[in-house]
């Protein structure tokens, strides 16, 4: 259960990283200047950091789920 949890609450912060990169994205795309574009790839990254994490919850919540499934089979 702690690891839905997790998930959804990982997948919540996805968005609101989402929601961030987007307020900053739309003013300063057509900004010039290497500061606005490094922050770019930094939101770019930390959005990419979540997403990376939420898989890997994902693939531990299948683990679990086939462990708990073949234990109550057995």
């Amino acid at each position: 259960m702690s690891r839905l949890i997790e998930i959804e609450a990982t997948s919540k912060l996805i968005e609101t990283k989402m929601d961030k990169l987007m307020d900053y994205l739309y003013p300063n795309l057509f900004v010039a200047s290497e500061e606005s574009k490094k922050l770019i790839v930094l939101h770019l990254k930390n959005v990419l950091n979540s997403e990376l994490k939420l898989e890997q919850l994902y693939k531990e919540f299948i683990t679990e789920y086939d462990l708990e499934k073949n234990r109550s089979n057995n």
